[in-house]
């Protein structure tokens, strides 16, 4: 039962980041590649622990 809530938090946190990222990719007036910079950024902040 502890697994699946731990699996459904990181989820939830992963879902987050990503509706973030999103965010301010559309805000953001880059080039596709500026924008696609920022959303590996994003998801990879979870990887150093931030």
């Amino acid at each position: 039962m502890g697994t699946l809530i731990a699996a459904g938090l990181v989820l939830a946190e992963f879902s987050a980041r990503l509706i973030i990222a999103g965010v301010i990719i559309v805000r953001s007036r880059g080039t596709p590649a500026t924008r696609l910079a920022w959303l590996v950024v994003i998801l990879a902040l979870p990887v150093f622990g931030i």
